[in-house]
């Protein structure tokens, strides 16, 4: 049986150790059980069959597998998935590492501050463990933070502290899964443990920045100083109305503000997008961070969102096949394609185009790894050919948009690296473009007039002040190849 409690459990695993013995004694002691039952039925039931041989055997092989199953689960470690954590974020910060300076273990009849990290495939109780700590302390300390914090999202890298007594007892205990992330739980006289999350003095500063494209718009924002996290939100802020595939040319210039957060001096990550702007020979765009619906809008409170993303694929991917009949180029005849493609480097995150249900994600015949979101509306949406599904994506799973679902690849009946992305609806294929293009509902009444007077008027005259300081429009031009040039 699986407790409820994962931190009991990590306790019961940690002192569990079955020998072979034991576990005959058990299989023993289970079909013993199994046989007094199903005997006991026979006798009370009267005019109920006994079960047969067949049935017995049947029943045993069973228990004897679910026993093997739990067995085995008892002894397996906690898997911890590798992400980013506390570790990177404080390195990238210039925060320096102190887990090496505590004492290595408790020693019994004194008072100690430990602190330590979460290693990879290692269960907070088992890191706490290497250092002396009683399984009683730590099940009491751990079971009170795990009030506030859902300790199966531990990560590698995670940093802990404790206060202990002479008497092992855990006094203090603090957990961080970033800079900004903090929970810190205390006993008090009577013994009893409290858990909060530390109110950590962030500061969040507004930071311009402008540029030119050159020959490739990644490679110009890069270069303008923006971190990938950046370019992407920039460029989903525009994703339904420009597209970056196609549109973009050398001369067009752009222009965002963003938020830097702070912490005691020191940067720890770059924030939302709040403004942005594009600016091509013939139009300029313009989007806005509405932090009260949590979206892009224009200047006049239309939505930059649409129903669907009309690309889910991070960066400038390139459209490469349209909704129709074409010729296949695998089959080398024409053939009903019911998507459209688009092309990009392997590895390229691929989007949920919209919120909904996973409802398949695997191999999938010609699509290869594919996934299948179920939207609301009737509509189901699939993205094929992927090299491989994201972390935790799995039927059953919910996901927002943009949620990242797995990644470009060549699987399946495919030529190279792109995304098969489909629409359905009522169970008929549509053209996913048509379907992306119904925008979300714009700001009316009071929320407009709030957006307008907070967010859009002072933010566009701050994009007209940075697009003013910018030097006009150079375009550059190419004659012969470019070793001539």
């Amino acid at each position: 049986m699986r407790h409820n409690d994962p931190y009991l459990h990590d306790l019961l695993r940690d002192e569990r150790s079955f020998h072979s013995k034991r576990r005959t004694r058990v299989v023993v002691g289970v079909v013993g059980v199994v046989l007094t039952i199903g005997a006991f039925v026979q006798f009370a039931g009267g005019e109920e069959p006994a079960p047969t041989t067949s049935e017995v055997e049947a029943t045993v092989r069973e228990a004897q597998r679910s026993l093997s199953a739990s067995l085995l689960a008892a002894q397996q470690p906690i898997e911890v998935i590798e992400a980013p954590g506390f570790a990177e974020l404080a390195a990238e910060a210039g925060v320096p590492d102190e887990t090496e300076e505590a004492p290595e273990r408790w020693v019994e009849g004194t008072e100690t501050s430990l602190r330590g990290s979460i290693k990879p495939n290692e269960s907070v109780f088992a890191s706490l463990k290497q250092r002396g700590l009683s399984n009683t302390s730590i099940h009491a300390v751990v079971s009170a933070t795990s009030k506030e914090f859902n300790f199966r999202k531990s990560r590698p890298g995670d940093i802990w502290s404790v206060e202990v007594a002479a008497d092992g007892a855990i006094t203090s205990f603090r957990y961080e899964t970033s800079p900004e992330d903090v929970w810190e739980t205390s006993r008090d006289a009577s013994g009893t443990y409290a858990c909060e999350k530390v109110e950590v003095p962030l500061e969040t500063r507004l930071v311009e920045t402008s540029g030119q494209i050159d020959d490739n718009m990644w490679a110009s924002m890069e270069t303008a100083g923006l971190a990938s996290s950046t370019i992407l939100e920039y460029l989903a802020a525009f994703d339904q109305v420009v597209d970056f595939g196609e549109q973009v040319q050398p001369g067009d210039r752009f222009a965002l503000v963003y938020e830097q957060v702070w912490l005691e001096g020191r940067k720890l990550r770059n924030g939302r997008v709040v403004a942005a702007l594009f600016e091509s020979p013939n139009e300029t765009w313009r989007a806005y961070w509405n932090p009260t619906r949590k979206g892009y809008y224009d200047a006049e409170g239309a939505s930059m969102e649409r129903q669907f993303l009309r690309r889910p694929v991070a960066g400038a991917a390139r459209f490469t096949s349209p909704f129709g009949m074409r010729f296949h180029p695998v089959l080398k005849r024409k053939k009903m394609h019911n998507g459209v493609d688009y092309a990009a480097p392997r590895g390229t995150p691929v989007f949920a185009a919209a919120s909904g249900t996973i409802v398949q994600a695997g191999r999938k015949g010609a699509a290869g790894i594919s996934v299948t979101i179920r939207h609301d509306s009737g509509y189901e949406s699939l993205y094929g050919h992927l090299a491989h599904l994201a972390v935790g994506v799995k039927r059953g799973k919910k996901v927002s948009k943009r949620d990242v679902i797995g990644a470009i690849g060549s699987t399946g009946r495919s030529t190279g690296p792109h995304l098969h992305f489909a629409v359905k609806r009522g169970g008929r294929f549509v053209d996913p473009l048509k379907v992306a293009a119904r925008p979300e509902p714009s700001l009316r009444g009071s929320n407009l007039r709030e957006f307008k007077e907070q967010v859009s008027g002072p933010m566009r005259a701050r994009l007209d002040q940075i697009m003013q300081k910018m030097e006009p429009r150079q375009i550059r031009f190419f004659f012969g190849s470019p070793a001539e040039n």
